[in-house]
């Protein structure tokens, strides 16, 4: 049975920017030397390579993890920190999603790190927290506040000592994924429910993925089982949207039937997205399908159940 593929600055006023290139902390860092941070390492669906530009095979209900070796020279770090051990410091690691508004981080106590033989920092956000692309960093801090230490050495619980340089991975670069985000309905103020279809079919030869975006609630008691595909759930609850999204799409498309006519479409456009929709789970062309939908309702809501498998094995 066919299925649907599912997926994938603020500027600052020129001196503030100079401002911020060149942070000046009231404290003693570490040197940049006594940190080797490595590569950021991004695994999906059994694969593992290094974090750059767009993350192949993932999507919204794929298990993802980011890692981090980074290499500490404790000598040389504690030397120009003005420390006197490793676990007065915390190493943490940040993935950052502008476009879901989550935060995931997990910290190391230093010295546990650097006595371990691994030496790892993981993070596994869900996927139903990520969409469009994640910033990925990583820093080294002070653990708690210290009594009794020089002027210029951190004394305060959270002072940075170290940081990586950020990157930023773009989550929907690759892959013929449907285009979905994952979104707070709340803070948009849409009633709660689990999923919302926005498509504007009038203009068929136009990208498919211009053109359709379905929205996940992420407020939704439902939305991590939807995608979190290990969930014991979540082939039924996939199997209702895959048929409420065909049902959607085929309702659009009828508006506009006088425009469904041609096969010749552009690659990747919303008419050859859709004609393809209907060879594959209907076995007709898309004139045929809205014609036969055009003449029966009812058998028509009967036969999109059948052929999309709605709840089925």
């Amino acid at each position: 049975m066919p299925r649907l593929t599912w997926p994938s600055a603020r500027t600052l006023p020129w001196g503030l920017e100079r401002m911020v290139a060149a942070r000046v902390l009231p404290h003693l860092e570490a040197a940049t030397d006594s940190i080797e941070w490595g590569s950021w390492w991004v695994s999906t669906q059994g694969s593992r390579s290094i974090a750059e530009g767009n993350v192949q095979n993932w999507d919204y209900s794929t298990a993802i993890t980011f890692e981090l070796q980074p290499a500490v020279d404790k000598d040389v770090f504690l030397e120009s920190t003005g420390l006197d051990d490793l676990d007065l410091c915390e190493i943490v690691a940040i993935a950052e999603c502008a476009a879901t508004g989550y935060r995931h981080a997990t910290r190391h106590n230093l010295a546990e790190m650097f006595s371990s033989s691994e030496k790892v920092l993981a993070i596994e956000p869900s996927p139903s927290t990520l969409a469009q692309s994640v910033r990925l960093m990583a820093h080294v801090v002070l653990a708690r506040n210290l009594d009794r230490v020089p002027n210029n050495v951190a004394s305060r619980r959270g002072a940075r000592l170290a940081q990586s340089t950020p990157i930023t991975l773009q989550l929907e670069g690759d892959g013929s994924r449907f285009p979905t985000e994952a979104v707070s309905f709340r803070s948009l103020g849409l009633d709660e429910a689990l999923w919302s279809l926005r498509y504007d079919l009038s203009q068929p030869e136009e990208m498919f993925t211009t053109a359709v975006r379905l929205f996940i609630n992420t407020d939704h008691p439902r939305a991590e089982q939807l995608l979190d595909g290990s969930h014991p759930e979540a082939t039924l609850i996939k199997s209702a949207l895959e048929t409420d999204i065909v049902r959607q799409l085929l309702a659009g498309a009828a508006e506009f039937s006088d425009l469904f006519i041609r096969r010749d479409w552009p690659e990747a456009s919303t008419g050859e997205t859709l004609e393809s929709l209907a060879e594959s789970f209907f076995g007709h062309s898309l004139e045929e399908l809205l014609r036969r939908r055009s003449l029966d309702l009812i058998e028509f809501e009967r036969l999109l159940q059948a052929r999309t498998d709605m709840f089925g094995a």
